[in-house]
């Protein structure tokens, strides 16, 4: 007859660790509520709060949270043995787990990668893993990812904690949004106030309404340098106002489709483009 196991035996390798006890889950969610209530604390860093309090509530050894911004997907934050950092650029690709959540807004659990998704990168490394999507509209905006070197996968609790934490962060995010175009509203209320007070002041001198517009210009758009470039009755193009360290001191030039200002210059038309390494300054003063 073999005997019963002992109390307090530890599990068997490969075994999934043992679900968090409620007053743990309690005090991990009081934990986050009160950094998601606390203004000084950005979204990245309530992002890495969730990772490690979720990572060590599911027994996990790598966390990530990917965020979505204008530019693609960046990692906002990362804990464990993974092949990124944060600030890392990502491509959201069905061949990731973390892909494919946010490609269709659905979660993925896997208890055993290596039999389940046995092409995933580091299927045998990484055997249990969970990819919950962060919604905002039916849309992705970012994900939550947690995985462990041995299969078993995650407890319901567990998964359903962090599904907890996503659908917070998805209001820390939308929060975010809403404050970030505050800001820039109010900036380029501030922008536009200062340059109608400058026309106010110099009703019948243009130069010092061009060179408040290169100013905050500069200010609102972040930019190294604002060229003001108008067109004279000559029909050549001259700098009337510059903000930034490039020498603007050049001839007045003929209109030039090949440049920025001389493509928008014409038609009335908006045109924007980035300069780099090659672009040589003195040849164009509208860069």
């Amino acid at each position: 007859m073999r005997a019963a196991p002992r109390k307090g035996t530890s599990p068997k390798p490969g075994a999934a660790p043992s679900p968090a006890s409620a007053s743990a889950q309690l005090a991990a969610v009081s934990r986050v509520m009160a950094a998601l209530a606390d203004p000084a604390v950005d979204l990245d860093q309530v992002a890495d709060l969730i990772v490690k309090t979720t990572m060590k509530l599911a027994g996990a050894e790598n966390g990530s949270f990917i965020r979505r911004d204008a530019d693609g997907w960046v990692v906002g934050a990362t804990h464990g043995a993974v092949a990124f950092e944060r600030g890392d650029r990502m491509e959201a690709v069905p061949q990731s787990i973390w892909g494919r959540a946010v490609l269709s807004g659905r979660r993925f659990h896997y208890a055993d990668t290596k039999f389940a998704e046995p092409k995933v990168a580091d299927a045998e490394k990484r055997r249990t893993r969970l990819s919950v999507p962060i919604l905002r509209d039916g849309q992705s905006i970012g994900v939550l990812t947690m995985s462990r070197n041995d299969p078993g996968g995650f407890d319901k609790g567990t998964i359903a904690l962090i599904e907890t934490f996503a659908d917070q962060l998805a209001v820390a995010m939308e929060n975010a949004r809403l404050l970030r175009e505050t800001k820039e509203g109010l900036e380029r209320q501030t922008a536009i106030s200062e340059i109608l007070r400058v026309i106010s002041s110099s009703p019948t001198d243009v130069q010092p309404v061009l060179d408040a517009i290169a100013e905050s210009a500069a200010r609102f758009c972040a930019a190294e340098n604002v060229s003001v470039i108008l067109q004279g009755d000559d029909g050549l193009l001259q700098v009337r106002a510059h903000d930034g360290p490039l020498d603007t001191r050049v001839a007045p030039w003929a209109v030039d489709r090949t440049t920025v200002s001389g493509r928008s210059s014409g038609g009335g038309r908006r045109s924007v483009t980035s300069a780099g390494p090659s672009t040589n300054a003195a040849n164009r003063p509208d860069v």
